[in-house]
């Protein structure tokens, strides 16, 4: 694991962190893509989270095998 640094912004009504791209492509995250939001003792992870395109790309790489759930479409 390697640490950088990152900074917030003020950006309208919210904020806005800047993360290096060098950072976010060794995690293989896009601008667009979607991410999910982990709050524990004064840390923040980001998730990539995972969207029915990577569901049904697994969906098909394990031959129509999926598990069975809801999901929030």
């Amino acid at each position: 694991m390697r640490k950088s640094q990152a900074k917030v912004y003020k950006s309208g009504n919210g904020q806005v962190i800047s993360i290096r791209k060098k950072d976010l492509e060794q995690a293989g995250i896009n601008v667009g893509d979607e991410l999910e939001v982990e709050v524990a003792n004064s840390q923040i992870n980001l998730i990539k989270a995972n969207t029915f395109q990577t569901k049904w790309q697994a969906f098909i790489d394990n031959g129509g095998e999926y598990e069975r759930g809801e999901y929030d479409w």
